[in-house]
């Protein structure tokens, strides 16, 4: 395992800082349209996300998402661990220079168990690479599994995400408290169905203060 984790941390400290990064997608004037060409594939459980990494990974290290609370709330906290629990599934990919998908982080939520084992993503990635290889994405876009359990489920509001020391960390949101001049998106959904607003589901500060807690875990 420590192979696998050695080429993660390698391309995964290559990410750049996300406000970079969305500037230059925006840059490219091409997001709308590979969402458009994308649309065809409807299926909300899936995504992209914006290339970018909020700390350096040691050698060895994973990127695993748990369930956790902050400030009294569910949520969402992904952090660096030197073993993924027997239940953790690939959450978020890259593709590598060689045009071949690799996993850049895990996550242990049921649902995001379930949305790999669907029969038909590998198609639905190849699909996706295909798109944005064509429109010179690849190395600012990437492909997520969006959907969540519980209470981070919740598709009529956005997700935000933030910084704290060594912890990225995901709560919700609504869209009227959403300041959007402040936050970037940086997940859109792959449905056909969704207007502008709804397409993003995930957004991104620089920093933040709170308590985070991690519940123990038992890997499965």
């Amino acid at each position: 395992m420590s192979g696998n984790a050695n080429n993660l941390v390698h391309q995964y400290n290559k990410l750049g800082d996300v406000q970079i990064v969305a500037s230059e997608v925006e840059s490219r004037k091409v997001l709308d349209k590979v969402l458009s060409e994308l649309s065809q594939l409807d299926d909300n459980r899936y995504g992209l996300w914006l290339l970018h990494r909020h700390h350096l990974l040691s050698d060895g290290q994973f990127l695993l998402e748990q369930p956790a609370i902050y400030n009294g709330q569910p949520a969402l906290v992904a952090s660096a661990i030197d073993e993924l629990p027997n239940d953790a599934v690939p959450s978020r990919w890259a593709l590598d220079p060689a045009g071949k998908w690799q996993p850049m982080e895990y996550s242990i939520d049921p649902a995001v168990r379930k949305a790999t084992a669907n029969p038909g993503l590998a198609e639905i990635m190849e699909v996706v690479a295909g798109a944005l290889l064509k429109n010179d994405l690849s190395s600012l876009l990437g492909f997520c599994v969006l959907t969540r359990s519980d209470v981070l489920a919740d598709e009529l509001n956005g997700r935000l995400e933030i910084t704290e020391g060594s912890n990225s960390i995901v709560t919700l949101i609504s869209n009227a408290e959403l300041k959007e001049e402040s936050a970037l998106p940086t997940t859109w959904c792959l449905s056909g169905n969704q207007v502008d607003s709804c397409r993003m589901r995930d957004w991104c500060y620089k920093s933040s203060s709170g308590h985070v807690r991690i519940p123990n875990h038992q890997s499965g």
